[in-house]
Order: structure tokens, then sequence, then C-alpha cells
């Protein structure tokens, strides 16, 4: 079925596509993987993290975020982190840390079937108490929910779900790159 209006993401906003020109080029460099097609994880670039704060500024949104929340990664946690940490620090936002992954979370395989995906994700994150507390203190205000990339679309679609379903404003997503 289709997920209820209150509880979707916003429409959110990427650094690049990976298949444009510009800056899909350092972020292929950034986002890159070993020989066996493994995620590397890095350091954001200054470049990167300067064209990050030009697309927020860029943006539109109907109301600020008032907080940032990286979502849980097994590939990429450093840059995630990074990214999102670095967002609230010169945004002035509330950093909300990391939305935790379940413990049996392991590296997402690219699955293009829509329910395979689903399936992979449904459990993956887990709404700790201390978030669950953090969320309720907005009152409401959106929350920018950070990713290094976005894919089908489920992972954030799903995360963003968990976030509404606990009370939470408007959930607007963030990636460095779009893969589709």
């Amino acid at each position: 079925g289709n997920i209820p209006p209150a509880e979707r993401v916003e429409e959110g906003r990427a650094v690049a596509r990976m298949s444009d020109l510009g800056w899909a080029v350092p972020l292929r460099a950034l986002l890159t993987t070993d020989e066996d097609g493994h995620r590397l994880d890095a350091s954001l670039t200054p470049a990167i993290a300067q064209r990050v704060i030009e697309v927020l500024g860029q943006w539109g949104w109907e109301q600020r975020p008032a907080a940032v929340l990286a979502i849980g990664s097994t590939t990429r946690p450093q840059l995630v982190r990074e990214l999102a940490s670095g967002i609230a620090r010169v945004g002035r936002m509330e950093d909300l840390g990391e939305l935790a992954l379940a413990p049996d979370a392991a590296p997402l395989h690219g699955a293009r079937n829509s329910a395979f995906r689903i399936a992979a994700l449904w459990d993956r994150f887990v709404l700790t108490e201390e978030l669950r507390e953090a969320i309720a203190e907005l009152d409401s205000a959106p929350i920018l929910l950070v990713d290094d990339e976005i894919d089908t679309r489920w992972t954030v679609t799903l995360a963003g779900r968990l976030l509404r379903r606990a009370g939470s404003g408007p959930v607007l997503p963030l990636a460095l790159a779009l893969r589709s």
C-alpha cells in the first residue's frame, strides 16, 4: 500500500546526480569503492562541504530545519556523521546524532526490486529513547535527514516515516549524491 501523507518525507535535495558532469566528478572521487565494489569511507572535502552549504542556502523551504539527523551507515559512517554534524554546526541547528541501525543491519546490496529493497530496510533503523525525546522537544519543527547517497529513495522514505510516526515535523532529505 501507499504511505499515508502524514508519514511521508518532503521533497529533498542533493549536491548532484552521479550521472551529471560538474559536481558529480568530485563526488565520484569521494564516494568511491574498492576493487571488490565495497564502498569506502572518507572525509568530506572542503569544496564539497562548501557546495552543501550553497545547496542548503538555495533550498527555499517553507520552514528552516531546527535539527539535523544522520542516517546510520554501515559503509560510510564517518562521512555521513561528519556531513550531518558539519551542517548542524554551520547552520546552527541541533545535532540529533545518528538514526541508529538495528544490531543485525548489514550493508545493503543494491536490490532494485522494490519489494526486496523494502524488506531489507523495514527493520533496519531503531528509534532510541533519546532520539524519541529529542524529537518531542523539537515541537514538530522540520528535521534535515542526511545521507551520503540516495539510490532508490526507499532508505530516506522509510527512515523518514519512522521519524514522522514518532511525532517529528516535516522530514527533509539531503544527500551528497543521487544515483537514480
